[in-house]
């Protein structure tokens, strides 16, 4: 199962169609023989919860390349100053 920034949760999650989040691959996840959710480089906004159940086990979650990932769950603040 393939994860990209640059995806699309319709997608099937196969290298040439990766989906766009880490929940929508662990859902598809399940009932299938790919067990292995990889990342590709980027930054992944996390919006609600990834929940992680029983038939979950086994499940391997990891980067394309160590280092080039990040999972966040800040969100951009705009219309702000600092005070002087």
């Amino acid at each position: 199962m393939v994860v990209s920034p640059a995806g699309n949760d319709a997608a099937d999650g196969t290298v040439s169609n990766p989906v766009r989040t880490l929940g929508r691959a662990v859902e598809l996840s399940r009932g299938e023989s790919r067990k292995t959710v990889v990342l590709a480089d980027g930054e992944y906004p996390i919006e609600s919860p990834v929940e992680l159940l029983p038939c979950d086990a086994g499940l391997v979650i990891r980067a394309e390349h160590p280092g080039r990932v990040t999972l966040t769950g800040a969100r951009k603040v705009a219309g702000w100053t600092a005070d002087a």
